[in-house]
Formats: structure tokens, C-alpha cells, sequence
């Protein structure tokens, strides 16, 4: 086995190889210009003098150069009295787990609680900053998984990730929090799981053919789920004193950042990302996870790395050349990795409560300004400067000088050749690699007769973590050989530095752990930090005072403005505004001041003050052009034009009414006038640089439609029509739909009716939560056969109905892999043509089109009518692009941002993909998308060979991110085998 698997790491490596000779931008990795330096990142300096981007946010609605001049200069004359500096405690530790769980017994305090009772007090405005914990907990792993052959390149094991990530919670919020979040644990450490997760394990089962109950293997799993019903019971819900923000997997390496609850309210702006160096340069057996995020008004990164392996002279320059390529392949411009990047659900949800932060040109590593480094930086002592034997010598008695003269990390930096520019704690610990497992005693060392291994890991632990890695069995030891491995030199491999350009971070302590479940020590490290905060009213003071000192610079000379009309109604004969109907209205703005005006929108005033990123105009308004310049003496015109049409717009439409019925509660005449029309109604503001804010009056009707209506609001309207001014009900729709029996039927066809049906969901009443335009346009196309079969159903609809090339704005047969994928029912690799109307569906116009186009059956149904009615216009073709432009229009996608992210390197399992959407979709949503899928797949039932179009039109309606140039090619395909293998064409993992 060990031949086979050195054999595939040698493919591997010239595999690597022959990519990294192909890459024309690989860095040059070699000394400049003999001098032994390599280039810095200069320009994090540089750009630390420029605006900061928090200070530029809060400004932003500012354009006026005088303002700007006069408020800078304020700012600089007295920094003191705008900016607050708080104390943030940060803990970044970092450990090699030598690809181990943590053993039951382990307790973290004596790692992470260090210094329990040390910490200085934090800052008052945080609850609980007291001296027992840190506020921040950063916490880096390397093989946190093992680095085999499998993990590097096919996808990496998680198995372990959870299983750390429990024992932080238990250390920073009590075994209770532990056990409510992540369940129990095992005699041996592992978690035992919830059994909540049944009806989405009996789906995944039923898909694979696997056989339910029976004896065997059925029987141990009952007897499971019991054991794990049983221990996790309900209880009282334990709050949690921390929680997870931000975690990010590369292979072994794993960073997971914690933040005490009562700081989130000022954290925002959590991004992760990584970078591989390992063969190649590129693949993850060796690299960095990153993770930025700004707390108060100052940024942080976190980086934590495993570095190249080897002990020899020389081998330091191997390292040198990863934490060069971490420095510069580090690119949080793209903002990051997707957000379904980080490996914890939990860290990824309270991540995306937090709101963006504010980066402006920062995207490296340096250029925060801010950061902490940790992890296994393998730097050895140098055998040329200090051999084995005299190294150990020193060490037996005490001396650590000689060593960390020795030491690469220490002499690479002192010669400008690394981490120029960083800094790192004196270090007063012994090395921290390579023990022999489950002992306090070096490899090499030989044992006591009587050795004692008191430690923080149990007895029985520690033997069985000996026994498992007797002689040394991690990823770093490549020079083979127990001879070598038993002489393998003492070192300080695991280390955390920091970079303090800002002046912000203050080291307080640094040291290591006496953890023996590795062949390595932990270390961490205590800072504070003191990020600035920017006190808003003094700003707006400050701000307020520029303006006034502009004013009365340029009293003499300033632009004077008005408005023609004040007030636009948006009214053809009393007829209310149709769903994508467009009204344009002109607006002249008047200058008879002595100096031109700049104009622009902005949004209305609200409590949040600078911090507001409100729109300047509702979202069924649009202003053309929306910001200009009017001549002195002179005048402009501004188009301003009415338009309700997608789910965003229809969302503001629906929320203002509820609010103006909220209002009027008790104005039952108000109310029934109210409930003819929906009111568009906003005062928009037209600000004129040191002219003064300007009043634009707006107001309208809109009939409502069913076309972009949340699902569960649609449903709730029962039996009455979409359009308020309808003149019956919808009692007509309803009964032409079929029968209730007839439309659960439809509903079993659907993939989704198991899992409706296991989440709580009464059968035969699945059909009842899908909304009745929604149903009666499935039922239609299912009322016959032969609709079933029209050519081109559903992959060409929309272009049909436009009169435009199928395909139009993709490439005609382009194919691409789905990868790491396979259609299971033919072995063969899932390459698949693009095709369907994804050029279609990509194009905001064309869909606009396509919905005037398709109005008068808009119209018939929003009226509580049939198609019956619908005459001539009614054709599988336009009823099938009517029922896609549905869900095309609603304001977020039906398929979750989370499983269109996976899409990105695999297809998602069908387990993982119920998962998510039975987590991220209500009933009524479910139902309509099971509909829709129902109806697909008795299309590609009648035409096999229209499949791919099918799935990849699909694709574009429900994951707009396919079609907008957003994903690559194999990703695009990856999302298209997702939508086949939801209509019944099996995709399994290659």
C-alpha cells in the first residue's frame, strides 16, 4: 500500500509540474538583483495614507470639493475628537492535529484558557468583556484531516472539522451549548448525530434504491436514531456567550474565528478565501485559509498556513517562496470565496447577519494593515549553524538561545529574506515538533522506564494517539526512514506573528500548550487590539460645520434651483399602472443662480444616519439620467418613469400598502378605496451641491398581478383575483384547474412531494399550498398529452413566443463537464450542450419583452379568469413561458445562493440539495417548485432528447447566476446536471 500511494504521489508531482510550466504568470521565486531581498508589499503603506474606506462610506452622498477640503481639514486639525479607540482581547492559536479528532476527555482550557484570568478588561460597551475569555478566539488547524492522495484531489474529508469546532464551542459557551448545537459525544470522541435529519436520510435512501427496515444494518441505525432521540431531548435553549463567524476549509488547513456575542452588533464584513502552494504550486495539501473582517471602523485578516515541509539547509527557501505566493495570490477583491465556501452552516448564517463591511482598494493581505499569521510554518533549526546532537544538548539543559539562533524563521526574517515588515513575540517556550504522541518527551528522546504522561489528555488517549503514531506518521515527515524520523531535530514549527502597520495590535503574551494528543504543541497568542471607532454625531458636527464653512465661501457664487413640476401623477384616464406597464414623465430642473449645479438623488433621512445605504429612488422608479450637471442660468430635463414589474419592485409596492393600511386602520372609507388600486406614493430628494435639497412628489395606482408576488402571499389571496380592480372572483380559475384529487396527482409527480410530505406536510394537500394561478397554468399544459409533446416545450418557449433564434446569446454547442460527475444510468461523463433559452432568460430586456408580450394572458389571469378565455394567444408555448416568467420574476431565486454556489466544483449530492432546500424554502415555495418540476418532467417524459435544453433553460430561470456570466463553464454545467438529476436523470458522484 505504501508503494502504491508513493507511486501515485510521484504522478501527482508531474502532474504539477507540467501545469505549474504552463502557467505564464507563475511568480519568479528567485533573489532580485542578487540582492537576497524579495519585493514587499510596498503599497500596503502607501495605501494606508490615502482616504480611509469607512471614513470615504460615511461621506459618500458628499461631492462638493469644498465641503470635502474644508471637512478634511477638520478632521486633520483634531483626530482625537471624531475618533474613539476600543480595546478588543484576541486570541490566535494554532495547532497541527496530525490529522486526529479530539479525544473525549480533551479539555481546551489548558490551550485556549491560557491565560483565563490574565486578559486586561475590554471595552464597556461589550457585556461580559471580562478578564476570564478574549473577545475575538481565532483558532487555526493544519491536517486537520490526513493529507492522502484522496483528500488533496478529490475532495477534502470534513469528518473532523465539526468535531474541533464542538470542542471550541464547549470550551468558550459549556458542554450544554455544545451538545444542543453540534449533539453528544461518543466513548470515542465522535459526535453522535440528531436523528432531525430522518426524512431527508429516507429520501436520499429512497433515490439510491436502498431497502428500508429489515434486519442487519437497518437495525443498527434504529437503534441509533433512538440512542441519539434519546440524548438530545429538548431542553431549555442555552444562549451562546460566543458564537461562530467565519470558518474556511484547504484541504488539512482549517481556520475557525469565534466572536463573543455581545461584540457582533459591531462586527461586520466577514469574508474568507485561500490560497494553495502545495505541488505544483497549486493544489491544497499545503497553503493558506484567510479570513478578513472589520470590527468598529479598523479591518483585521487572520491567516493561518501550513508551509513546505524538509528539514535540510535550503529547505527554508521553499517556505520563504509559499508565504510569497499567500502574500500575493490573496484577493479579497472578487469578495472572497462564496459565501457557501465557509464549512459551517451556523458560521455562514450569523456571517451574513452581520452586513458588508466597507474595503475600499484593500484586497491583500498587507493592505489591512491589520493582521495575525499562524500555523505550522515548518521553519527548522538550521543543521549547518547547529547540529542535532548540540541542539539537544542545549535544549536538556535549558538554554533556548542557541536554538532560535539557529532558527530559520528567526534568521530568514533578521536578513529581510521573509514576513518583512512582521513581527513576532520573544519566544521563551520550548520547541514545539516532534513529540512522540501522547508524551511530554521528543522523538529521538529516549523514555523514561517509568514515564508519567500527565497531561490534559486522558491516559487511555494518549496510549491509543501512541499507538497510532508510533515513529512519527505525519503528512511532514517525507524524508522516510526510521532512523530519521527518531533523529528528527527539535523546532519551533508552529508559531503566530503579526504585521502592525496601523499601531493598532499589541502582543501581551505568547506561549505554548502541554496538549500531547499530536506530535505537535499548540501555541497561541494574546493581543490587543484597538481598533478606532468613528463617533458619528461628531462626524456629522464636523461635516455640518464644513458645509456652513462652504456656504459662506461661496455665498456670492452658488447655483439656485427648482423644480417643474413639484408633483408628477402617474395617471392615463384614470387607468391604474398595469404589471410592467412603463409611464414616462418629464421633469425639468431650473437654474437661474450665477454658477453651474450638480445634481443627484439621494436617499430619503433615516435613523441610521451616515451608516444608511438605502436606494435614492424606490425600485418601481427610474430617473434618466439619474445625476448631471445644470447650467448656469440654464435648465435640464429628467425622465422619471413609473414601471412595477419583479419581485423587488412588487415587494416595495405590497409593503408600502400594508404600512398605509396599518396607518389607516381605522378609516374604513380609506380602506375600501384602498382596495381598488395599490398606492404608489414616495418624495424623492434631488440634492444640488451648494444648492440646497430639492422635493419631487410621485404618486400612482397599480391594479396588482400575480407576476412577481412573493409565493406565500400569492397563496394567501385564496379565491380572490390578483388584480384589485377584477370585477368577479377567481372562482373560475380555481374550477377550471381540474379537480383537487386531479391537482394532488400533479403534485406526486413532483420530486419535492416526499420531501413536503416527511416535513410536516398533510398528503393530499401538498397541491392546496401552491398558488392557484400557479396551478391552474401546470394543469393546463397537463390536461393533455399532445401540449406535452410540442416541440421545444419549455427549453425554447420564450424564444418561440419572442420569434427569436433558439439559443440566441449563448454558444451554439458549446459542451463543458459537469464535474467530478456522472450520469448514472449511462457510466458515461456528463458533457452536456448549453442550449435552452439561457440567452433569453440572461437578458433583463428580453424578459420585458417577453412579459408585454405575454400580456393579455397576464391580463385574463389576473382577472380570476381561465385560459379559457384567453383566446388565440393561449399555446403550450406561451402558457409554459408565462408559468417560467413567474419564477423568473420573483426578487430572489427559487434555487438557494448556498446550492448554486456548490454547483461551483461538483455536482451537490441529492441529499445535500434536499437539505438545503427543505432549510431555505417555505411550504408554499416548495410546493410551486415541485409543480414546476412536475410539469418538466412529464415534458422530458414525451421528448427524452430535449433533456439538456430543458434542464438548462430550468437552470436559468431558477439560478440566474448561470446565465449572467457570473460562473464558469464547468460550474454552468454543474448547475444544469443539478436541475437533471431533480428530473429524474441520475447524477451520482464519479
Amino acid at each position: 500500500m505504501k508503494g502504491l500511494l508513493s507511486k501515485i504521489g510521484n504522478k501527482l508531482a508531474t502532474v504539477a509540474d507540467d501545469i505549474a510550466s504552463y502557467n505564464a504568470g507563475a511568480p519568479e521565486l528567485s533573489n532580485q538583483s542578487g540582492t537576497g531581498k524579495r519585493p514587499v508589499v510596498a503599497s500596503a503603506q502607501q495605501q494606508l495614507t490615502h482616504s480611509d474606506p469607512v471614513l470615504e462610506h460615511l461621506i459618500r452622498n458628499v461631492r462638493s470639493n469644498n465641503v470635502r477640503r474644508h471637512f478634511f481639514q477638520a478632521l486633520k486639525a483634531s483626530p482625537a475628537t471624531y475618533t474613539q479607540k476600543k480595546d478588543v482581547r484576541v486570541l490566535a492559536a494554532s495547532y497541527n492535529t496530525n490529522g486526529k479528532k479530539p479525544p473525549a476527555s480533551l479539555d481546551l482550557a489548558a490551550w485556549l484558557g491560557l491565560w483565563a484570568g490574565d486578559w486586561p478588561p475590554g471595552d464597556a460597551e461589550v457585556a461580559g468583556a471580562a478578564k476570564d475569555l478574549p473577545d475575538i478566539v481565532c483558532v487555526g488547524f493544519q491536517e486537520i484531516v490526513p493529507l492522502s492522495a484522496g483528500n488533496v484531489m478529490i475532495g477534502s474529508a470534513t469528518h473532523n472539522l465539526e468535531a474541533w469546532d464542538r470542542a471550541i464551542g464547549k470550551f468558550l459557551n459549556g458542554e450544554a451549548w455544545a451538545t444542543q448545537e453540534y449533539g453528544p459525544l461518543t466513548a470515542d470522541g465522535s459526535i453522535q448525530r440528531d436523528p432531525s435529519s430522518a426524512v431527508i436520510s429516507q429520501l436520499d435512501q429512497g433515490w439510491s434504491g436502498q431497502q428500508q427496515g429489515g434486519s442487519g444494518g437497518g437495525a443498527v441505525a434504529s437503534s441509533g436514531g433512538a440512542a441519539a432521540a434519546a440524548a438530545s431531548a429538548p431542553g431549555p435553549h442555552v444562549p451562546a456567550t460566543f458564537k461562530q463567524v467565519a470558518c474556511k476549509q484547504l484541504v488539512g488547513t482549517y481556520i475557525s474565528t469565534w466572536v463573543r456575542a455581545s461584540l457582533l452588533p459591531h462586527v461586520k464584513g466577514v469574508q474568507v478565501t485561500h490560497v494553495a502552494t502545495g505541488f505544483g504550486g497549486y493544489l491544497g495539501n499545503k497553503g493558506a485559509v484567510v479570513v478578513r473582517v472589520q470590527v468598529y471602523d479598523s479591518p483585521i485578516v487572520f491567516v493561518n498556513s501550513h508551509l513546505s515541509a524538509g528539514s535540510q539547509d535550503g529547505d527554508e527557501a521553499k517556505r520563504n517562496a509559499d508565504v510569497a505566493e499567500i502574500l500575493k495570490r490573496t484577493d479579497f477583491s472578487f469578495n472572497g470565496d462564496a459565501p457557501g465556501a465557509m464549512a459551517s452552516p451556523s458560521a455562514f448564517l450569523v456571517s451574513a447577519t452581520l452586513g458588508a463591511g466597507h474595503w475600499g482598494p484593500m484586497k491583500g493581505i498587507a493592505d489591512h494593515g491589520n493582521a495575525i499569521w499562524m500555523g505550522d510554518l515548518n521553519y527548522r533549526i538550521a543543521p549547518s549553524v547547529l547540529p542535532d546532537e548540540e541542539a539537544r544538548k542545549h535544549l536538556r539543559a535549558g538554554r533556548l538561545q542557541p536554538l532560535l539562533e539557529a532558527d530559520q524563521l528567526c534568521r530568514e526574517m533578521k536578513g529581510g529574506r521573509v514576513f518583512e515588515g512582521w513581527r513576532e513575540g520573544p519566544i521563551t517556550f520550548a520547541p514545539t515538533f516532534k513529540f512522540k504522541v501522547g508524551t511530554h518527551h521528543y522523538l529521538g528522546e529516549p523514555l523514561p522506564v517509568s514515564a508519567s504522561t500527565k497531561s490534559v489528555v486522558a491516559d487511555g488517549d494518549a496510549a491509543a494517539a501512541e499507538g497510532t503514531q508510533e515513529g512519527g506518521g505525519g503528512s511532514d515527515d517525507e524524508e522516510g526512514g526510521a532512523e530519521k524520523q527518531r533523529k528528527r531535530t527539535p523546532a519551533w514549527c508552529d508559531r503566530v506573528l503579526w504585521l502592525p502597520l496601523r499601531g493598532e495590535l499589541h502582543q501581551l503574551a505568547y506561549s505554548r500548550s502541554e496538549i500531547i494528543a499530536s506530535d505537535h504543541k499548540p501555541v497561541c497568542a494574546a493581543f490587543l487590539w484597538q481598533p478606532r471607532h468613528y463617533e458619528r454625531r461628531k462626524l456629522e458636527s464636523l461635516l455640518e460645520e464644513a458645509r456652513r464653512a462652504a456656504d459662506r465661501e461661496a455665498a456670492a457664487a452658488r447655483p439656485r434651483c427648482t423644480l417643474d413640476p413639484i408633483m408628477v401623477e402617474c395617471a392615463t384616464s384614470g387607468a391604474p399602472l398595469a404589471y410592467g406597464e412603463a409611464r414616462t414623465f418629464c421633469v425639468r430642473i431650473n437654474n437661474t443662480g450665477p454658477v453651474p449645479g450638480l445634481w443627484h438623488f439621494v436617499p430619503p433621512p433615516s435613523g441610521l444616519g451616515l451608516d444608511d445605504d438605502g436606494p435614492a429612488l424606490p425600485p418601481w422608479l427610474t430617473a434618466s439620467p439619474p445625476e448631471g450637471m445644470v447650467p448656469a442660468g440654464g435648465s435640464t430635463e429628467v425622465e422619471v418613469t413609473f414601471c412595477v414589474q419583479g419581485g423587488t419592485s412588487v415587494s416595495s409596492v405590497l409593503a408600502d400598502d400594508e404600512a398605509a393600511s396599518k396607518a389607516s386602520s381605522g378609516n374604513a372609507a380609506s380602506n375600501s378605496a384602498r382596495a381598488q388600486f395599490l398606492e404608489l406614493f414616495r418624495i424623492v430628494i434631488l440634492r444640488v451641491e451648494d444648492g440646497g435639497d430639492l422635493f419631487l412628489t410621485l404618486q400612482g395606482r397599480y391594479a396588482g398581478s400575480f407576476m412577481g408576488m412573493p409565493l406565500a402571499k400569492l397563496a394567501a389571496l385564496g379565491a380572490a383575483p390578483a388584480a384589485r380592480d377584477a370585477a368577479q372572483d377567481a372562482q373560475a380559475l380555481i374550477t377550471s384547474s381540474g379537480s383537487a384529487a386531479a391537482a394532488e396527482d400533479v403534485s406526486k409527480q413532483g420530486p419535492l412531494y416526499t420531501l413536503l410530505t416527511g416535513l410536516g406536510v398533510a398528503k393530499g394537500s401538498v397541491s392546496q399550498l401552491v398558488p392557484k394561478e400557479l396551478l391552474h397554468l401546470a394543469c393546463w399544459l397537463l390536461q393533455e398529452p399532445a401540449r406535452l409533446a410540442t416541440a421545444g416545450l419549455i427549453a425554447h418557449s420564450a424564444s418561440e413566443v419572442l420569434g427569436v433564434t433558439p439559443g440566441a446569446g449563448v454558444t451554439a454547442g458549446a459542451a463543458v463537464t459537469a464535474t467530478g460527475a456522472q450520469f448514472s444510468n449511462s457510466g458515461q461523463p456528463a458533457v452536456m450542450a448549453v442550449t435552452g433559452d439561457t440567452g433569453v432568460w440572461s437578458d433583463t430586456a428580453r424578459v420585458r419583452d417577453l412579459v408585454k408580450v405575454l400580456e393579455p394572458l397576464r391580463a385574463v389571469i389576473d382577472q380570476g379568469k381561465g385560459l379559457a378565455e384567453g383566446g388565440a394567444a393561449v399555446t403550450p408555448h406561451t402558457v409554459t413561458a408565462l408559468l417560467l416568467a413567474v419564477f423568473a420574476e420573483l426578487s430572489q431565486p427559487l434555487i438557494p445562493l448556498t446550492l448554486a454556489s456548490a454547483c461551483d466544483t461538483k455536482v451537490p449530492s441529492h441529499h445535500h440539495a434536499m437539505s438545503v432546500l427543505a432549510a431555505s424554502l417555505n411550504h408554499h415555495e416548495l410546493a410551486s417548485l415541485n409543480h414546476l418540476l412536475a410539469v418538466a418532467t412529464a415534458v422530458t417524459a414525451a421528448q427524452p432528447e430535449a433533456v439538456a435544453g430543458i434542464a438548462a433553460t430550468l437552470a436559468a430561470v431558477l439560478m440566474p447566476h448561470v446565465a449572467h456570466g457570473g460562473a464558469a463553464p464547468e460550474a454552468v454545467a454543474n448547475r444544469v446536471a443539478l436541475m437533471q438529476q431533480l428530473l429524474g436523470v441520475h447524477v451520482a458522484p464519479a
